[in-house]
């Protein structure tokens, strides 16, 4: 058990990322190659788990930012130029649809037990915002279901996706809908919203793997050297899909969201802002321990004395980093244990139980 006879039968759990689609198989029967977490067996098994190892204790779960992702949902890996309310709707039904068994648990989890579930809004399910999505998926899981919009804390812990901490990510959680020039309800998203759904989903298409090799410097030089002319032509459809978006679009305010410059997108690309943003949080004497997810990367650090954690992903990740070179999931969550009343964080890898065969992804 992970929990010793000092501490208090109280604990919380922190993971992030789970990127959730419409399920790795579309109704006609195709491949959904939109779709990255392949891993509803291994949360079944691990909500499972949580509850028999910790019978009887106050259980909180925090899914901290991209539970769901309308943004490879809505349009898959077609190019779209917005997200319409009515498709959002749609969008929920089909990750609901996708991924019954781990609504399912969800909500045997919060029927049993004094436990407690937590959503934390990301950059990817942004929706989450509106009431009547919340609605829906209280329905689903629990009307207990709590959602928050910026960032979660409790006992000198401070909890937040990070995207609003990068200027291309960040969106405005009190306009979550504005007209387009049809005059449509269409979903306010930041520029790199946009990124996703014109750029990076149809890119996908061509090279499945391109949103989930890290570090991102690492691939660049990478596909340079062993790719060059596919790299610069996407290089050059990066920068046109800038250019594009900042000075030609007939949408006024899609120009002012593109204002950013070049050194903001490498920030968000690289995540530099995270860490930097994560000492200055800790520089509060409230504040002893800030986690964010965001970037995919598990991650533990030391600042002033204190504790920063990235809780990472439960999608595959594939590493060009020399230390941990090659595909890997690390299923990575973040474990508080209460110790004389206080939270003690420890960053985990959920191992699972054995299984003769896994899916692989292309």
């Amino acid at each position: 058990m992970l929990w010793n006879s000092n501490a208090d039968r109280k604990i919380k759990i922190v993971l992030s990322d789970l990127h959730m689609c419409g399920g790795r198989i579309l109704p006609d029967g195709n491949i959904n190659y939109a779709e990255d977490f392949l891993y509803d067996r291994e949360l079944v098994d691990f909500l499972h788990y949580i509850q028999e190892e910790y019978n009887g204790f106050d259980i909180e779960i925090i899914i901290n930012g991209d539970f769901v992702d309308f943004l490879k949902t809505v349009g898959g890996l077609q190019y779209i130029s917005d997200i319409p309310k009515e498709a959002v709707y749609s969008a929920l039904e089909r990750i609901i649809n996708g991924h019954s068994e781990v609504f399912k648990a969800l909500r045997d989890f919060m029927n049993s037990g004094q436990h407690h579930l937590t959503i934390i809004v990301g950059n990817h399910d942004q929706p989450l915002l509106c009431p009547d999505v919340q609605a829906r998926l209280k329905e689903v899981i629990s009307e207990r279901v709590r959602f928050v919009p910026l960032y979660y804390q409790f006992e000198g812990v401070f909890v937040a996706h990070g995207h609003q901490y990068e200027l291309i990510h960040r969106f405005n959680v009190h306009k979550l809908w504005v007209r387009d020039t049809n005059g449509r309800e269409v979903l306010n998203m930041p520029w790199g919203s946009y990124f996703v759904v014109e750029f990076l989903n149809p890119l996908k298409k061509e090279k499945p793997v391109i949103d989930r090799v890290k570090p991102f410097k690492n691939f660049l030089k990478w596909g340079l050297y062993f790719e060059t002319f596919y790299t610069l032509k996407t290089l050059v459809r990066l920068v046109w899909f800038y250019i594009r978006n900042r000075f030609f679009t007939s949408d006024p305010m899609r120009r002012r969201k593109f204002a950013a410059g070049f050194s903001d997108l490498m920030d968000a690309i690289l995540h530099r802002t995270l860490e930097a943003n994560a000492k200055r949080i800790l520089k509060r004497e409230d504040i002893h321990t800030v986690v964010f997810g965001h970037s995919h990367i598990p991650l533990f650090r030391i600042f002033h004395g204190k504790q920063y954690f990235n809780t990472g992903t439960w999608t595959e990740n594939i590493s060009l980093d020399m230390t941990d070179f090659g595909r890997s999931n690390p299923m990575s969550f973040l474990l508080f244990r209460y110790v004389d009343g206080r939270p003690v964080g420890s960053l985990l890898r959920w191992r699972g139980e054995y299984r003769p065969v896994e899916e692989m992804l292309p």
